[in-house]
């Protein structure tokens, strides 16, 4: 199991987000390559599903459901898919999900919806702007933030400009709003975090795994990340401070 991220709703209840092994047998699709984590276990592909803990006042203590796991097969994600768990204004929950190309998908991120706090969630489809176009986007990490200065939902993550190779490139490196009722990406809201500079950084630069939270004080963004790649020893890297002022 791979933990995606936890989060404390509205209601008080724990929602924790997970990748696990889900059964999936189909002759065609197993003709499709595999690429770990996807092949971790036989007769599976990986996907996503939630643990949800309601609080027992009388046990003092939380109860535990389990939701119903989702996929992809092969043929639309080679490593399965994984992400993590945002609430909406309207209650309900977003899974938002990391997949990796396959000769047939190009490097997508994708989601599902839950209208009941977590314990059932839709099938899964790709993301897009606002606009309906899609967008590319390698297999990497990314996270979700509800802003107490504006109030909104953002992504921070890469958005590509041409189809990805796995997990390459890792940058752009860009901050997005979620538009709620989509959902989608306000495409005229991407802002660039960072980049690769050419004249700096070596083409293996990534800018992904990192720590985001709320200064409780200014409201503003920080974020920490080592910018892994930079050097042409590529674990001789920095670790740099980001300040994201909204």
């Amino acid at each position: 199991m791979f933990i995606g991220n936890s989060i404390v709703l509205k209601n008080g209840s724990v929602v924790i987000s997970a990748t696990v092994p889900v059964p999936y047998h189909d002759k065609e699709d197993e003709k499709y390559s595999s690429v770990f984590p996807n092949n971790y276990r036989e007769g599976c592909v990986s996907g996503p599903m939630c643990f949800i803990g309601r609080w027992n006042k009388i046990l003092m203590d939380y109860n535990w459901q389990k939701s119903n796991s989702i996929f992809l097969p092969r043929k639309m994600s080679s490593r399965g898919v994984g992400g993590s768990v945002c609430e909406l204004r309207n209650g309900n929950l977003l899974l938002l999900m990391r997949g990796s190309d396959t000769k047939i998908t190009p490097g997508r991120k994708w989601f599902s919806i839950s209208k009941d706090g977590g314990l059932t969630w839709s099938d899964i489809a790709d993301l897009r702007y606002d606009t309906g176009e899609q967008f590319y986007s390698p297999a990497s990490d990314f996270q979700t933030i509800r802003s107490s200065k504006t109030g909104k939902l953002y992504w921070i993550g890469n958005i590509c400009n041409e189809p990805p190779k796995g997990n390459r490139p890792r940058y752009p490196f860009q901050i997005v709003e979620i538009d709620e009722d989509g959902p989608s990406f306000r495409k005229d809201t991407i802002t660039v975090i960072d980049d690769r500079d050419p004249e700096r950084d070596s083409e293996l630069v990534q800018f992904s795994n990192f720590s985001l939270f709320e200064n409780r004080e200014t409201l503003d963004m920080e974020l920490y990340m080592t910018r892994l790649g930079e050097n042409v020893d590529t674990w001789r890297a920095n670790a740099y401070k980001y300040t994201l002022v909204l």
